[in-house]
């Protein structure tokens, strides 16, 4: 058996980071959630994900922007 995807969700809201980790998580994929850009920056620095389902509208900055910033840096993984 094949190891699940490991995916990287950023959402500030806690109660959407809840709903949609349970979904994810019975769906059989691995999760990390984190709620800012940097913690974005900082887990795809060190974590390799296979898809990462960013919010536009971040406390500390533009979703969107953190894209691009992460693509620029070489990342591949599907947003």
């Amino acid at each position: 058996m094949g190891t699940a995807m490991r995916l990287l969700l950023v959402e500030d809201s806690v109660r959407l980071q809840e709903l949609l980790g349970d979904a994810l998580n019975r769906a059989g994929y691995g999760l990390d959630s984190v709620g800012t850009v940097a913690e974005l920056m900082n887990a795809a620095a060190s974590i390799r994900y296979d898809l990462i389902i960013v919010d536009l509208g971040l406390p500390d900055g533009d979703g969107l922007d953190a894209i691009r910033m992460l693509r620029k840096t070489g990342l591949t993984a599907p947003f």
